[in-house]
């Protein structure tokens, strides 16, 4: 007789979720799949820089303004290049897409995006997610 009120438990819960996605919004279904797959993406940026042993940098920094865009710009680039990486030390040396090289550690970059902000550059994704390639 118990599972009787377990089956109405669940037929009840299955209706108001029904009930609750038939008022959600198209867009707010798209607004929910685009900030899961940044949270994925964080999640991945988070591991490589723990990968190649850039432990300063924490998730909140990578959610600061602006770091989600340069982390696709560092994930689309199809210039960019790893040029070297020292496993030992943690630095890489990245040519930026004008071929310019830039010096990656776990204190920053050398360039002026950087130099400027004192947040994770392109590069410095670059860099943290070509590492083992």
């Amino acid at each position: 007789m118990l599972w009787v009120f377990g089956i109405a438990a669940v037929a009840a819960l299955c209706f108001v979720f029904y009930i609750l996605g038939k008022n959600s919004s198209p867009e707010r279904a798209a607004e929910r799949e685009i900030q899961q797959n940044r949270q994925k993406i964080l999640d991945m940026i988070c591991r490589d820089f723990q990968k190649v042993g850039w432990s300063a940098w924490d998730r909140s920094v990578h959610m600061a303004d602006g770091q989600y865009e340069r982390m696709e710009r560092a994930a689309q680039s199809k210039t960019m290049r790893l040029v070297s990486f020292d496993k030992k030390t943690g630095t890489a040396i990245v040519a930026g897409e004008s071929g310019k090289q830039y010096t990656v550690d776990n204190s920053g970059c050398s360039c002026g995006d950087f130099l400027h902000r004192g947040l994770p550059c392109k590069h410095m994704y670059f860099a943290a997610m070509s590492a083992d390639e």
